[in-house]
């Protein structure tokens, strides 16, 4: 796979939760050059940029190791197995890693940045519908 000297142009859209994809509050894929974010729309900005992070994270270690956005959806999209609420928890996840990386830079937004609780902030994600 050649790398790309540079970052993609980035697009992050906020969008109600209903039109997402599929379950999930953080989506991202690669169109015509340019990488889409899409985020599920929260209660506070700080919960949508924290999920940005994650995402932005994820998707740059898929990315450098080779792990396109439709293996992601493929992977993600219909998944049930043990970990149905997040698919990127399960180390069979060919993302797992770049997952577990945004994830915890997710929480250190959430807890150092803004200085919010992180059991507060999981609950409200799990109750998005």
């Amino acid at each position: 796979m050649i790398k790309e000297p540079h970052l993609p142009m980035i697009m992050a859209n906020i969008l109600p939760h209903s039109k997402q994809r599929y379950d999930t509050c953080g989506d991202w894929y690669d169109v015509s050059g340019i990488r889409h974010f899409f985020i599920s729309k929260m209660k506070k900005r700080a919960y949508e940029f924290a999920i940005l992070i994650h995402e932005m994270i994820e998707s740059e270690w898929c990315h450098e190791h080779g792990i396109t956005p439709k293996m992601v959806d493929d992977f993600d999209i219909g998944y049930k197995g043990k970990y149905k609420d997040d698919p990127g928890f399960d180390p069979k996840a060919p993302y797992h890693v770049g997952h577990m990386l945004g994830l915890k830079a997710e929480r250190f937004v959430i807890e150092k940045v803004f200085k919010l609780n992180w059991e507060e902030y999981e609950t409200y994600l799990m109750e998005l519908e």
